[in-house]
């Protein structure tokens, strides 16, 4: 359970940085998104969930010796995450309006919420397949490897930020977007390297179905 709360703090963290950065920028963009912070702890949450029932079946069949079960449980989990992310995504971009005026976002800081938010949306499969990920490693016994990725993650997207958001070493000053973009590239990178580690190995994911 520690380590999927872990992985809840990374994402807040990641949001704290981007808000750092992006306070440099002027008030209306730092108060765009810092709308987000609910919308964050509501996406860590469901992601936490689906973490922890992922978890506990795999611990259960692991436990019963059962690699193909645990194949099975780990694959579907994973097709599951893609769903909840592509829900995340649809749900996300139809109602950011919506959502961030009852939240308090006026007609000053509203083109900055949807600026960060259209793209931060897209990041949502990317965010919740690794994250499930972790979930099946940890059952497996591995938990300084979700530990690893996460830390990671936080890392590139700390780096990325001022980059992207500035324009530094050449590349375009992005603003808002740039903060967004750094976290969708830094969860694209922890999913690659989730999926290296679950498929190739530790051999937790099941490409193909065997007769």
């Amino acid at each position: 359970m520690a380590p999927m709360i872990i992985g809840l703090f990374v994402i807040i963290g990641n949001g704290l940085v981007d808000a750092y950065f992006i306070g440099q920028l002027g008030y209306a963009q730092l108060a765009a998104v810092s709308y987000a912070f609910p919308v964050w702890f509501i996406l860590g949450g469901i992601v936490m969930g689906l973490g922890v029932g992922t978890s506990s079946l795999a611990s259960r069949a692991i436990g019963a010796g059962n690699k193909t079960v645990v194949r099975e449980i780990a694959t579907h989990a994973m097709i599951l995450s893609i769903a909840v992310g592509v829900l995340v995504i649809a749900i996300g971009l139809l109602s950011i309006e919506q959502v961030f005026s009852l939240l308090g976002a006026n007609d000053e800081t509203m083109p900055y919420v949807k600026e960060y938010m259209e793209i931060y949306y897209w990041g949502g499969i990317f965010m919740a397949v690794p994250m499930i990920g972790n979930a099946v490693l940890r059952a497996s016994g591995d938990a300084k490897t979700p530990s690893v990725l996460m830390a990671s993650s936080a890392i590139i997207n700390a780096i990325l930020d001022p980059i992207l958001i500035f324009g530094w070493f050449g590349f375009p000053a992005m603003g808002v977007k740039g903060a967004a973009l750094a976290s969708v590239l830094a969860n694209v990178v922890f999913l690659i390297a989730s999926l290296i580690i679950l498929i190739f190995r530790d051999d937790l994911i099941q490409l193909r179905n065997h007769s």
